[in-house]
């Protein structure tokens, strides 16, 4: 048993990720979705707990609900995802303000699809929300033997670099790629220091956060972690990653077409608004440029390059990205997700209230 798991038990046990999965299922079936978006939507929330990323896993359910209950978000599913353009290697699609865990889901199969046509496919989406953590999207394209690559746009929170005030989105971006005897490559990152997640988990284990990574409200650099949330992320590696996540805007807000890009997508908390945000996903077959199995040796190869390196001081073995989240949802998936008992409150008066069994 994981010492995280064995911690939990202790704290108040763990929980089955199938009971998570039916619970979530069950809510939003109650608010009028079919069983399959449902399902995808009850997928995303297990996958993130299992990847280890609980800020924005089930806790974020009620916000979730209050979003369909408000008319931020309409509690339509994959099928109001509506292609507006279409192309043999590309497409646009204008989600309605359906949430970006079904648009998402949706724009990620139709590259697949035009990826096994063409070699390659991209399909920008508009009108949707955040799209939380995106490694889940571009994992679907690595589970069809495809290499995937998503980027979220997201409300201001980042600073330009220089500025002292909130321009830009973080541009949430993930790739994945298919391995052959290794688990597949899953890079998840934030142009910023530190992404709003994981400086929201510092704040609920109540850590100062490392320096420069965030400022407070008024533009000073701040270690606690409750003032950089309410604050100014700063952009990693100085102008480099704010130029990253500028351009990255272009091939997603702007590119999208839809209502807001830049400054002035909305927050998720504006449960009553559309959120605006936009999501580009692309996928590609290796198998358009060699044979499969030859890809996937080639990269099983470049990871027993990564793991043969001579560690560091302090370092046990060099890893790749997204092992250790791999190795983790293995466990988790053996021994239960750890739910915090104000979570696990929050949700059972949640299905009390709408008559959804925990």
């Amino acid at each position: 048993m994981s010492e995280e798991v064995a911690t939990a038990e202790r704290n108040g046990g763990s929980t089955d990720p199938g009971r998570l999965s039916r619970f979530t299922a069950d809510v939003f079936v109650h608010l009028g979705m079919s069983d399959e978006d449902a399902g995808l939507l009850a997928d995303y929330f297990v996958w993130v707990e299992l990847h280890g990323v609980p800020a924005m896993g089930v806790r974020r359910i009620p916000e979730f609900v209050d979003r369909l209950r408000h008319g931020g978000t309409r509690c339509g599913g994959v099928a109001d995802s509506k292609i507006v353009r279409d192309h043999p290697a590309f497409a646009v699609v204008d989600a309605q303000d359906t949430f970006a865990q079904l648009a998402g889901h949706r724009a990620m199969q139709i590259a697949v699809g035009k990826a096994r046509a063409t070699g390659l496919g991209a399909v920008s989406v508009r009108n949707t929300t955040t799209a939380g953590v995106v490694g889940y999207y571009s994992a679907l394209a690595a589970e069809q033997q495809m290499i995937g690559l998503v980027v979220n746009n997201s409300a201001p929170v980042m600073a330009a670099y220089g500025a002292a005030e909130r321009t830009l989105g973080v541009q949430a971006l993930s790739m994945a790629s298919p391995a052959g005897e290794h688990p597949p490559l899953l890079l998840d990152m934030t142009n910023s220091a530190m992404s709003m997640a994981r400086m929201y988990e510092h704040q609920l284990r109540r850590e100062q956060l490392p320096g420069n990574v965030a400022l407070s409200a008024d533009g000073t650099p701040t270690i606690d972690p409750e003032a950089g949330h309410a604050g100014i992320l700063l952009p990693m590696a100085g102008h480099r990653g704010y130029g990253l996540a500028l351009m990255w805007e272009v091939l997603v807000g702007v590119l999208a077409g839809g209502q807001h890009f830049g400054n002035d997508v909305r927050w998720p908390s504006e449960h009553a608004l559309p959120s605006g945000n936009s999501l580009f996903v692309l996928a590609v077959d290796p198998a358009a440029a060699l044979p499969y199995e030859t890809f996937t040796g080639r990269v099983d190869t470049l990871i027993d390059r990564m793991h043969d390196a001579r560690p560091a001081a302090g370092v046990d073995r060099v890893l790749v990205p997204g092992e250790r989240s791999q190795i983790a949802a293995r466990a988790r998936r053996r021994e239960g997700i750890v739910v915090p008992d104000d979570v696990v409150a929050s949700l059972v008066a949640l299905g009390s209230e709408l008559g959804v069994a925990w």
